[in-house]
């Protein structure tokens, strides 16, 4: 059985999909690890003490914090310099028996269910993840109930994660 329906991106859909697909790279340890470092760096200076330990701790603050920035203004950039070509852009989206397809202008997002999908249900946006590193953002209040009923139970089926 195939679904077919066709969804529109705009600037803030596509804003919330570099957020939601950075927040799921991200995660919650990382903002945790990075505040407890820089407390622990606040304590070791307000003891007086000067050693090799803070200057690890501020060196791994430095590289988490530059593989955040990285990773969301590295997707940023590009999700920008796509959007200024097409101001709302048109995409098909097709959920069949061997896939999900996502056709973007000339771009084909293809995720096979058989790579054990990750969806992640947002309120405004469903964001498909490959084990490859492959994302896709779906707004979630264009496609039909049917289509997302059929979604979440291919991705299931085929051992994938679903996360509400």
């Amino acid at each position: 059985m195939e679904h077919r329906t066709s969804v529109t991106y705009s600037g803030p859909a596509q804003a919330e999909a570099i957020r939601l697909y950075w927040s799921r790279m991200v995660g919650v340890a990382t903002p945790i690890t990075v505040l407890a470092l820089v407390a622990f760096i606040v304590w070791h200076l307000v003891r007086g003490e000067r050693s090799w330990i803070m200057v690890a701790e501020a060196v791994v603050v430095v590289l988490a914090l530059a593989w955040v920035s990285v990773i969301y203004f590295g997707h940023y950039r590009k999700v920008r310099a796509w959007s200024r070509i097409v101001a709302d852009i048109q995409a098909e989206v097709v959920a069949d028996e061997e896939s999900l397809s996502l056709t973007v202008a000339d771009y084909v997002f293809r995720f096979r269910w058989d790579q054990k999908l990750e969806l992640s249900r947002f309120p405004n946006a469903w964001l498909v993840v490959a084990p490859a590193g492959e994302w896709a953002a779906l707004p979630s209040a264009e496609l039909p109930p049917e289509m997302k009923d059929f979604v979440v139970t291919k991705v299931q089926s085929a051992g994938g994660k679903c996360a509400v």
